[in-house]
């Protein structure tokens, strides 16, 4: 499925940075794990809409 590939791509391109970013401003691994977990559900949830 192209979405799951696009998917991927971005985690590997954005999720160290989006993980820093969501640790910088929680400051608890639970909470940047669970926000980092939504954001790319929500990047997933569009890319299967288009």
């Amino acid at each position: 499925m192209r979405s799951e590939e696009e998917l991927n791509c971005a985690m590997e391109r954005y999720g160290d940075t989006v993980r820093r970013l969501c640790m910088v401003y929680l400051k608890n691994d639970a909470d940047t794990q669970d926000i980092f977990s939504d954001r790319f559900f929500e990047i997933y949830s569009a890319l299967c809409s288009l």
